[in-house]
């Protein structure tokens, strides 16, 4: 087994476990995507489930697996960069004060 078939077989299955869980809680998933469940939160999240799952089993199988690895590290690109503000500062938690009253 080379350093590439290691690679890919331990990469393979956190696609699949993460795609997996947004076909179990689809409807949070889309909620959660620009659109919303209504809108093109449904799309967004069918994209991401079969780009998760496709690319997953096409990395355990061998298919297509420089296609499937060139995919997956730009849809995580997106998702990162849609998920997670860099650059803004934390949001700050309330205080939660004893009323004096």
């Amino acid at each position: 087994m080379s350093l590439f078939d290691f690679a890919r077989l331990t990469m393979a299955p956190l696609f699949l476990y993460s795609g997996i869980g947004k076909v179990k809680a689809f409807t949070a998933t889309a909620g959660r995507l620009y659109g919303g469940i209504d809108g093109a939160g449904t799309f967004l999240a069918a994209g991401a489930i079969a780009l998760e799952l496709g690319c997953g089993v096409a990395l355990i199988l061998g298919l297509f697996a420089r296609r499937a690895a060139v995919a997956l590290f730009l849809f995580t690109i997106a998702a990162t960069l849609m998920f997670h503000n860099f650059g803004l500062p934390p949001r700050r938690k309330p205080s939660h004060r004893p009323s004096t009253s």
